[in-house]
């Protein structure tokens, strides 16, 4: 008869963990495919896929002005808020960046694409001009001059993605 109970009471304790495993599956097949499918489905806030290009303006000291610095291009993609794609400068260096758009505020992080580079920094932009500039700021981390800088930035879009 003890061993029934033990067998009974094994039977129930992995019959309680089947279940809460197939729970715990499928509402991770819920939340990372259905929800962003649906969200996509009904996404309503700017569309900011494709191409856009502008220059960083770092800011002067005193009396010194202020300085254009390099011309970025971003080619961005959208998958409901989430925004991911590449950044390029007018050195050829290629940036991985990734972020999300929401109320027409895009935030985006960036990070080298060279495996020892330790290039990365992070934008905010607010979309303008009926969805053909986004203006803001960024803070940079720039290897070469070993320090974080912060600087403006407008990107104008060049073209958009079908």
């Amino acid at each position: 008869m003890s061993s029934e109970i033990i067998l009974a009471f094994i039977i129930g304790v992995l019959s309680g963990l089947a279940v809460n495993g197939l729970i715990k599956g499928s509402q991770s097949l819920l939340i990372n495919l259905f929800n962003p499918w649906l969200e996509n489905r009904f996404y309503q806030d700017a569309k900011v896929e494709g191409m856009w290009e502008g220059s960083i303006i770092y800011p002067g000291s005193g009396s010194e002005e202020t300085m254009r610095g390099e011309t970025l291009v971003f080619v961005l993609s959208r998958r409901s808020r989430k925004i991911f794609g590449e950044m390029k400068s007018n050195d050829k260096k290629i940036y991985n960046i990734s972020g999300e758009i929401r109320n027409s505020i895009l935030t985006l992080t960036y990070s080298s694409k060279e495996p020892h580079a330790i290039d990365r920094g992070c934008f905010t932009f607010m979309l303008k001009e009926n969805g053909r500039m986004l203006q803001g700021g960024c803070s940079i981390y720039h290897s070469v001059h070993d320090k974080i800088a912060t600087a403006s930035i407008s990107l104008y879009r060049l073209k958009e993605h079908n």
